[in-house]
C-alpha cells in the first residue's frame, strides 16, 4: 500500500479491526439467540405456526451473523496480507 501513509495505515487496521471484533461479537450473541429460537421450536415443534417462525428467524438472525462475521475476517485479512505480503517462494 505504497500511497497510504503510516498514519493511514495504522488508522485504516484499527478501523478494521474494530469491525472484526465488533462482527465477532454480534455473531457469538446471534448464536445464544439462535440457540433460545431454536429451543422455544423445540417445545412447540415446526407443526406450530410459532415454532416454524423462532425456526427461521433463528437461522437469519445466525446466518446475517455469520455474513457480517466473514465479511469483516475477509477485509481485516486482505489488508494485513497486503500490508504484509507473504514471499511465498520461501514458504513450504
Amino acid at each position: 500500500m505504497p500511497d497510504k501513509s503510516p498514519e493511514d495505515l495504522r488508522r485504516i487496521e484499527a478501523e478494521l479491526h474494530a469491525r472484526f471484533t465488533a462482527a465477532r461479537e454480534r455473531y457469538h450473541q446471534a448464536k445464544i439467540e439462535a440457540n433460545i429460537l431454536t429451543d422455544v421450536q423445540a417445545q412447540l415443534g415446526l407443526g406450530h405456526s410459532d415454532g416454524r417462525s423462532a425456526a427461521l428467524k433463528a437461522a437469519r438472525i445466525e446466518r446475517e451473523a455469520i455474513d457480517e462475521y466473514f465479511a469483516a475476517l475477509v477485509a481485516f485479512g486482505d489488508f494485513i496480507l497486503r500490508k504484509f505480503p507473504l514471499d511465498r517462494t520461501t514458504q513450504k
